[in-house]
């Protein structure tokens, strides 16, 4: 086989092999890989040595039945996403023209199918790990799509060949690749990618974020990746096994709000619980816990939030105490994760849809997923106003609670208690409102459940028609967090004690570099928050009410205190969340760093750092222009008034500055413009061997253009209708040395212009002594 043929065999396979890995690492799918590497690898040796197909035409259209038949049942699927089910078709119809005779036709739609899997994997996932597996695809990609070139023009012309009797049909193509051809093509493929890298920069940061949003309705693009171990509602009984997926979904730091400025609060051990979604409503028959109608809709706040706005969502803002930094990077929830209380958001980028519940906290985004960054003041002690009516009480809604009166959960929770619980009645309901009762009853079932019950990742199968609370509590006492949760719920309604279950994430793994909590999918969690106060107040309308009529009048309202509780086993969590130790860990964590820059730089880039970078008077690129004119008020005359000497150095300068970039982009086109047309030359002579071996006879005969500058330099310049050696036999009788050397010139540039010859090594070494006699006969150097 060819040289250009065996270069581009490899190119082609290594950009198939490094699309699918792409679109695997996007995906999250090991297996893609292996079964794509599987047929790379056959490919590449089937084919090294021959160019047909051993494969009949019948057995690649019965593979690409089934490649479609399996596209149709992936895309029927409960869980079906368009883009991965079109990606993974791609891949496999990929792989059967792998195994397609070598024509330029297959070839080419072998390539355009790798483009579209590297698409596909973006169109996944735009972490940091896909974006360095494309960053080594482009070139390769580009580098086989120029050799493809020089493949499919040396297959036509051996085709003319044939046609013309000249070559026959089993006669390998000319080869017409050698060390200056595989210079140029590199040099083509390396100015390319520069000029792409910088024009695709330069539009990154220049182009208008968000143009065109909307134009295709609400579709939403790639996330960072992939989905997470928080759900907004728990559903218990399921198979299956807790997620222990390592991958980050968001960073998280936590601030004291001191008169001195802000303080990380992190400390040795510590564990923050960032709270998503909270379920205030079970149904028994589906075991499912769920967040109520009332919780939902009832109260809520829908606002339109600002760039840099921080909009407040209670009265009391003064008592935040804790501010939340969150940037979210994979995550497909609109939730916004935040401690209680939730008081005051800042949420940069464009203005934004925010949804808050005054009730339980729980905040929203409407039509936003992926990544994002946003910072919440909280009050972590806070209680929380509720207007009558608001948000029912216990007492209030005994459905979707639990059957209280001779239930077993009722009967558990009241052996726990006995009688260590002062003021509690179990006959009178109200008496957990007793200060201090509703504490002490939580407590202690916190603490029965953290003792007395194992830890596990395995989720608990429960048969049909049974209580998988009740399985728990009282037949498998081992279970996951969202089990704990449930029942330390269900043990506190029992005893009149208001109780919901609160779904998030646990911050434990502390980093170091970026001093931000590295949150993962494993480290999704469920916990409880407990009513433990609940008073009647009166507030007259109009004192930092926000009410604007009934002034003089007073309205009730409850002043209600939530505690958070978490009865899962302490040791077990901590064995689960334990953040890993060793150099393979403190790499990663710089690993995670560098994803962290990623998704706040690149993937997080939005209007406002946009509009930062490029105003006049930042510290970017674009504030060269406000930097030169302070310079040059420094060092101005003192003899020009100062708002002339200001408007005239700003004058100068910006035309001095636009003028020096203008200069500086022409020269780099005018240059890059060269060496393209240059490599373009080369590379259209690489497609054929005949204008190949045209063009190193141009190059050996630059000689006699030199031969001719001289000659005009010298005063000898030969007219345009004379031969070159009716000219040397002009000039003689006036200089016979230039005379002799000028001929011996003329007749090796005739034998390689007319006669269609290579001069030889040492025709060319007479020609470059000859040309070196005429300089030194005419005194001219050229």
């Amino acid at each position: 086989m060819t040289t250009v043929y065996r270069r581009y065999h490899i190119a082609s396979h290594l950009t198939v092999l490094v699309g699918i890995f792409a679109n695997a690492v996007a995906e999250l799918d090991a297996l893609i890989f292996l079964i794509g590497a599987t047929g790379v690898a056959v490919s590449y040796f089937v084919f090294r040595d021959r160019l047909a197909s051993p494969i009949p035409r019948w057995v690649a259209n019965t593979m690409l039945v089934a490649a479609l038949v399996l596209m149709f049942r992936a895309a029927t699927g409960e869980l079906a996403d368009v883009v991965s089910v079109i990606a993974q078709y791609l891949v496999y119809l990929q792989l059967i023209k792998l195994f397609e005779s070598r024509t330029p036709r297959d070839q080419a739609q072998m390539l355009m199918l790798s483009l579209l899997v590297a698409i596909s994997a973006v169109l996944t996932s735009v972490t940091l790990q896909v974006a360095l597996v494309l960053l080594l695809y482009l070139p390769l990609a580009f580098w086989s799509v120029v050799l493809y070139q020089i493949y499919a023009g040396q297959l036509r012309t051996h085709a003319q060949r044939v046609r013309a009797g000249l070559a026959k049909q089993h006669d390998p193509p000319a080869k017409g690749f050698d060390r200056l051809a595989r210079r140029t093509v590199r040099r083509l493929v390396g100015l390319t990618m520069v000029g792409v890298t910088a024009t695709s920069v330069a539009v990154f940061f220049l182009m208008p974020r968000n143009i065109g949003g909307g134009a295709f309705g609400d579709w939403q693009p790639a996330s960072y990746g992939a989905s997470t171990g928080f759900n907004n509602e728990v559903r218990l009984g399921r198979p299956g096994t807790i997620t222990e997926s390592p991958t980050v979904v968001m960073e998280a730091s936590f601030h004291m709000r001191l008169s001195s400025g802000g303080v990380n609060i992190w400390r040795e051990n510590q564990t923050h619980r960032l709270r998503g979604a909270v379920l205030d409503a079970f149904d028994p028959e589906s075991a499912v816990w769920y967040r109520s109608r009332n919780a939902d809709k009832v109260g809520q706040h829908a606002v339109e939030v600002y760039p840099g706005d921080r909009f407040p969502l209670t009265y009391e803002i003064d008592d935040a105490n804790v501010e939340v930094r969150v940037s979210v990077r994979n995550l497909n929830s609109s939730e916004l994760f935040t401690l209680w209380k939730p008081q005051k958001f800042a949420i940069p980028g464009a203005r934004r849809r925010l949804t808050v519940s005054p009730v339980d906290g729980v905040a929203r985004l409407r039509n936003h997923r992926g990544p994002i960054g946003y910072a919440v003041l909280t009050n972590p002690d806070a209680s929380t106003r509720v207007e009558p009516g608001q948000r029912p009480s216990i007492f209030e809604r005994p459905d979707n609670f639990f059957a209280i009166d001779d239930s077993r959960i009722r009967g558990l929770a009241l052996e726990i208690l006995g009688d260590r619980v002062p003021g509690f009645d179990p006959d009178e309901p109200r008496s957990v409102l007793e200060p201090g009762v509703s504490e002490r009853i939580v407590d202690l079932l916190t603490d029965y459940l953290s003792n007395n019950y194992a830890y596990t990742l395995d989720m608990m199968v429960v048969p049909d028609g049974e209580d998988p609370i009740e399985t728990f509590l009282f037949e498998r006492p081992a279970g996951h967090c969202e089990y704990f949760a449930s029942a330390l719920a269900a043990l506190c309604r029992s005893v009149w004690v208001d109780a919901r279950v609160v779904t998030g994430f646990v911050a434990t793994e502390y980093n170091p570099q970026s001093q931000t909590y590295t949150i993962r999918q494993s480290h999704a969690h469920a916990w409880v928050e407990a009513l433990v106060d609940r008073e009647l107040a009166s507030l007259p309308v109009g004192e930092d009410s926000g009410r604007v009529v009934g002034f003089g009048q007073e309205y009730p309202y409850f002043i209600e205190r939530w505690k958070t509780y978490d009865p899962s086993p302490r040791l077990s969590l901590e064995e689960v969340h334990r953040p890993p130790g060793g150099v393979f860990a403190r790499l990663g964590q710089w690993f995670d760093e560098l994803q962290f820059a990623w998704s706040s730089n690149v993937i997080g880039f939005d209007r406002d750092r946009q509009a930062e970078l490029l105003r006049s008077d930042s510290s970017g690129p674009f504030g060269i222009f406000e930097r030169a004119r302070s310079i040059a008020e420094n060092v101005g005359s003192e003899r020009i008034p100062g708002s002339v000497r200001e408007d005239l150095t700003r004058s100068l300068l910006s035309f001095a500055t636009l003028g020096a970039i203008c200069a500086v982009v022409a020269g780099l086109a005018v240059i890059a413009k060269r060496l393209l047309q240059a490599m373009l030359r080369r590379l259209m002579a690489l497609r054929s061997p005949v204008d190949a071996e045209r063009l190193r006879r141009q190059r050996q005969t630059r000689f006699f253009d030199r031969a001719m500058r001289v000659l005009e330099r010298a005063g000898l310049a030969r007219p345009a209708f004379l031969p070159a050696s009716v000219h040397a036999s002009m000039i003689e009788p006036e200089a016979p040395g230039v005379a002799r050397a000028l001929s011996r010139l003329t007749d090796l540039y005739y034998q390689s212009r007319y006669a269609g010859r290579l001069l030889t090594g040492d025709e060319l070494a007479r020609a470059a002594d000859d040309l070196r006699s005429l300089e030194r006969e005419l005194g001219v150097r050229k």
